[in-house]
């Protein structure tokens, strides 16, 4: 038993080399937690992509700052139920993506809470949402921070979508690419530099997340991202958004 979930736990922490997306998974299939790499315990998130909706416009209106006012409303509302762990904008104005949300909880509980935000319900904004394995403890130390009386600090990381590149994976070199790949995430997350890296539950077109700690400029993200020996290879490929959110939201490497 725990060979196969050593097996399964190795499939959904390394989706990013394969050729093909991965089939669901049933849930009596894949395990609930694992040991990742980097020592960390994984559990399965909701991770929600906030974008433009059909009736977004860039006029700031009366109903728009209600709309705004609701959607702010509803993140709290969330957050205090501490169904929603993470959430911030982007911080580039331009950008289609307008934001981001962290669940811990079920893919059809986060669908019935973001219901509730009068942006998504009138179509300003949309939401995506894709089941994520991260760090068990997203979101804690904030509450701790937050019990405490402290003050929140918000910074902009650098987030990195893994998606597959131009170059499929040799057969004969998938191993060596992959170890090189789980060898490079390691080593930055134990710089301090990388805060969080996981995969999509059901890889798509996105296969996982990089989150750079908010110290590490964009340029510097992607620079480091290349030296991965898969990225380097041009068998995957990471797109890069400033994300604004609270710092201390992911847990540290024990």
């Amino acid at each position: 038993m725990k060979t196969r979930l050593a097996a399964l736990a190795l499939v959904a922490a390394l989706p990013a080399l394969a050729q093909a997306p991965a089939p669901a998974a049933s849930p009596a299939a894949s395990p609930e937690t694992f040991v990742a790499p980097t020592g960390q315990t994984m559990r399965r998130y909701v991770f929600g992509l906030l974008s433009r909706g059909d009736q977004w416009t860039p006029e700031r209106t009366p109903e728009t700052e209600k709309l705004q006012a609701g959607h702010m409303a509803n993140i709290g509302r969330m957050a205090a139920a501490k169904k929603l762990v993470a959430a911030g904008p982007m911080a580039d104005p331009q950008s289609s993506l307008r934001g981001i949300f962290v669940f811990a909880t079920s893919v059809a509980d986060a669908q019935a809470e973001a219901a509730q935000d009068p942006a998504i319900a009138a179509g300003r904004l949309k939401l995506d949402l894709l089941e994520w394995w991260g760090p068990v403890g997203v979101g804690d130390q904030y509450w701790k921070d937050q019990a405490e009386g402290k003050k929140t600090e918000m910074g902009v990381h650098a987030l990195g979508f893994l998606v597959s590149g131009t170059l499929p994976v040799p057969p004969a070199d998938a191993q060596k690419i992959q170890a090189g790949h789980m060898d490079h995430i390691v080593a930055l997350m134990k710089s301090g530099k990388l805060l969080a890296a996981g995969p999509f539950v059901e890889p798509g077109q996105k296969r996982g997340i990089f989150v750079f700690a908010p110290e590490v400029p964009l340029d510097e993200a992607k620079a480091l991202a290349a030296q991965d020996p898969a990225v380097a290879a041009g068998h995957m490929a990471l797109e890069f958004h400033p994300w604004y959110h609270a710092r201390g939201t992911f847990p540290k490497l024990p």
